[in-house]
């Protein structure tokens, strides 16, 4: 019986599958360590720091508040917000980790302290940039405007991620999330503006 013959791979071939497994375990990591546990903090912080601050500055806009107004209420909201998102993070992994202990033996908790922190960072981040143009800037309709445009590239940013690490189609992703933020910014203005109105009369 004739032996079948082996066909001999060149080097190069051998050394270009390696690279494209390694390449290929790397991106699966990377998509595991942030799709897995904590892709949802990082969007959840930072979508709701952007839309949160920039529904405050819109608001105070409408009413036409005062450059300083508008800081200081930026600020608070991002201080109050960012550590009222944490700790309520933090509680709920806490309290679903003790949930699925009590059904699941020898599984591995998510870190409450690790989640909350990432959601603190992402609120804080993502939700100073509205405040961006009015820290360098005198108060006028082409800081606000400014503080439109860096939200916008700000959702599109967060949306493309969004769509990146779940899997999603990025186009799509990019326009929920700058819809979600567009009518959140719309209705505080609208409430600042109309709010100043009637109570002005």
């Amino acid at each position: 019986m004739a032996l079948k013959k082996i066909p001999i791979i060149p080097q190069y071939e051998v050394e270009r599958i390696r690279k494209i497994h390694h390449e290929g375990k790397a991106k699966e990591d990377f998509h595991n360590l942030f799709a897995g546990e904590y892709i949802g903090d990082i969007v959840y912080g930072a979508n709701d720091g952007i839309i949160t601050t920039f529904a405050v500055v819109a608001g105070a806009q409408g009413a036409h508040l005062s450059h300083n107004t508008v800081i200081l209420l930026g600020l608070a909201n991002l201080a109050a917000d960012a550590i009222s998102m944490a700790s309520g993070n933090f509680l709920g992994v806490e309290s679903e980790n003790e949930i699925l202990d009590a059904k699941i033996k020898n599984r591995t908790d998510l870190s409450p302290s690790k989640s909350s922190g990432i959601t603190f960072l992402g609120f804080i981040l993502a939700g100073s940039i509205p405040l961006i143009p009015y820290v360098f800037f005198e108060n006028t309709s082409m800081t606000f405007e400014t503080s439109i445009v860096m939200v916008v590239i700000a959702l599109i940013g967060l949306g493309f991620l969004r769509g990146a690490v779940t899997a999603k189609h990025k186009v799509k992703t990019m326009i929920e999330t700058v819809f979600v933020g567009g009518v959140a910014a719309l209705a505080a203005y609208s409430v600042g503006y109309w709010g100043d109105k009637i109570l002005s009369n």
